[in-house]
């Protein structure tokens, strides 16, 4: 289940408004993925549920003011990029706090904002590897099940 949609999907649930932000021309690759039914996929539609979707390059320097803009009428921003990629743009919470200081930054990484594996991508079934899950699920007479 990719994490930092979940979380949005969670307070979204519980009533705030969420405002999701995509990519112009490369949407999240949640809107296609299976299972299907009657050609909707279902994961988007449990993970968008209850937000709004908007589109914006935030790599861009040129959409920096509008992400600044809709950081400040935020009360939690959530991040899923790899550590160091708002930094590299100048969006990162310690580039934007001075500025916006009631704003709760949620970043979810595989494996957390430093040290020696921060800069790797996380997947569930790496961690569930690692966690030791795929070695107690399965069949005794197969291999792990992930």
């Amino acid at each position: 289940m990719p994490a930092g949609p979940f979380v949005g999907t969670m307070l979204a649930d519980f009533g705030a408004e969420v405002i999701k932000v995509e990519k112009p021309g490369k949407p999240d690759a949640l809107r296609e993925w299976p299972p299907h039914k009657d050609a909707e996929p279902l994961w988007w539609k449990s993970m968008a549920r209850n937000k709004h979707a908007i589109t914006l390059d935030i790599a861009r320097p040129e959409a920096h003011p509008h992400a600044v803009a809709l950081i400040g009428r935020s009360d939690v921003v959530i991040e899923n990029f790899r550590p160091g990629t708002l930094e590299r743009w100048g969006l990162a919470p310690a580039q934007l706090e001075p500025a916006h200081p009631h704003v709760v930054w949620v970043r979810v990484s595989g494996y957390g904002q430093n040290g020696p594996m921060s800069g790797q991508g996380g997947f569930a079934t790496i961690a569930e590897c690692y966690a030791g899950l795929a070695a107690i699920t399965g069949f005794p007479d197969r291999g792990p099940m992930v």
